[in-house]
C-alpha cells in the first residue's frame, strides 16, 4: 500500500519550501507529487526542484472544488506515470492551494474504492506562518479549518516559539502536536508518521493526545470552531456507542470536522480507538486497558454542548 500525505497551509505558509526540503533529502526518486494552484499557470510547479514527470498538476480549480473523479484519476494516473518508466512509486505528497479545504480530499481518499485498493491516507500536515498566521486564522475560514483537520501542525518562518500563536493553534485543534519547523532539521522522516493508519500499533501518540486534551479542558471555542471533550468513568457498550456515533455524524453533518477517542468497552481486554473526519470514521483495537475511563474529543462548528454531553452520559446510564 502506498501512503498519501496531504500538505496544507494558508497562502505563504511555506508549503513549497517544505516539500523541496523533503525532496532534497530523499535518496530515491520514488515520491510522486500532486500540486494544486489556482490559475492557468502553476507557478508552484516551477519552484519545485524535482523531475517534472514525477509531478501531476491540477490548475483548473482549487482541489477541494475539483470533481471527485478528477482527483481520483490524478492519483491513479500518477502511479501509471511511474510504472511507464519502470519506477516504483513509494509515496505521494499532495500540496493543496493556500485557499483549499482539506475535507473533500480526505473524503475522496477514504471512500474511493480504486484508491483504497492501492493507497492509504498517511497524515495531514498543516503549516502555519509565524508572521501572518494569527491574522489568517482570524480572517479566513479556510485557514481555521486547515488547522482543525490537521494531524500535525508545524509553525514556519521562526526560530523561537510564538507562544500566543501556539496557544491559539492548540485551542483550535488540541489533538494535533504543534512544533517549530526549523531550517537545520531534517524533514524526510515526517512522511513516515502513519498517524491516520488504522493499525492499533500506531495509536500511542493518539492515546496521549486524547488523554492530554481530556485533562486540559472540557469545552473550548475559538472563532466559530468548538472543541468538546467527553468522559465516561466506566466501560461502555460498544453497540450503544457506535449507534451514538452514527447519530452524531448524521445530526452534525459537515459541522463535524475531526474526532478521536480512546474507549473502554464492556467485554474487551483492550481499548477501542476511534478517529474520524466528517462522515468517515475508523474503529480499531488499541492497547490493553490500564484505565477504565473513556475519553472522546470532537472538533466542529455549532456544537450543541449540553445535548451531546447528556447523550454521551446516557451511554453509561443505559448500560446500568
Amino acid at each position: 500500500m502506498i501512503p498519501i500525505t496531504i500538505i496544507s497551509g494558508f497562502l505563504g505558509s511555506g508549503k513549497t519550501t517544505f516539500i523541496n526540503q523533503i525532496l532534497r533529502e530523499s535518496q530515491e526518486d520514488t515520491i510522486g507529487l500532486i500540486i494544486n494552484e489556482i490559475g492557468s499557470v502553476n507557478l508552484d510547479k516551477a519552484f519545485i526542484k524535482y523531475e517534472q514527470d514525477r509531478i501531476f498538476e491540477i490548475n483548473s480549480a482549487c482541489l477541494c472544488c475539483v470533481d471527485d473523479r478528477e482527483f481520483e484519476r490524478a492519483i491513479l494516473d500518477l502511479k501509471t506515470q511511474f510504472e511507464s518508466q519502470d519506477m516504483q512509486l513509494k509515496s505521494i505528497i499532495i500540496e493543496t492551494s493556500g485557499l483549499a479545504e482539506v475535507n473533500p480530499l480526505i473524503q475522496t481518499i477514504l471512500k474511493s474504492q480504486p484508491i483504497q485498493k492501492q493507497f492509504y491516507l498517511n497524515e495531514i500536515i498543516t503549516l502555519v506562518d509565524a508572521v501572518n498566521g494569527e491574522q489568517a486564522l482570524e480572517n479566513y475560514r479556510e485557514s481555521l479549518e486547515q488547522i482543525a483537520f490537521a494531524d500535525r501542525i508545524y509553525i514556519t518562518k521562526t526560530q523561537s516559539t510564538p507562544y500566543h500563536l501556539l496557544g491559539k493553534l492548540k485551542a483550535i485543534n488540541p489533538l494535533a502536536p504543534v512544533s517549530l519547523l526549523k531550517q537545520d532539521q531534517t524533514y524526510i522522516h515526517l512522511l513516515n508518521e502513519d498517524r491516520f493508519d488504522a493499525s492499533h500499533t500506531k495509536y500511542a501518540s493518539l492515546s496521549e493526545s486524547v488523554i492530554d486534551q481530556a485533562q486540559d479542558t472540557k469545552h473550548h471555542r475559538h472563532s466559530h470552531v468548538d472543541t468538546l471533550t467527553l468522559y465516561a468513568e466506566n466501560p461502555l457498550s460498544f453497540s450503544d456507542f457506535k449507534d451514538w456515533l452514527v447519530d452524531l455524524v448524521e445530526v452534525m453533518g459537515h459541522d463535524l470536522l475531526r474526532y478521536k477517542g480512546i474507549l473502554s468497552v464492556e467485554g474487551l481486554e483492550t481499548s477501542i480507538v476511534v478517529q474520524g473526519v466528517a462522515s468517515t470514521f475508523m474503529i480499531d483495537y488499541g492497547d490493553e486497558i490500564g484505565d477504565c475511563r473513556s475519553h472522546f474529543v470532537l472538533i466542529g462548528r455549532n456544537i450543541n454542548v449540553e445535548k451531546i454531553q447528556e447523550s454521551f452520559k446516557a451511554l453509561e446510564r443505559h448500560k446500568e
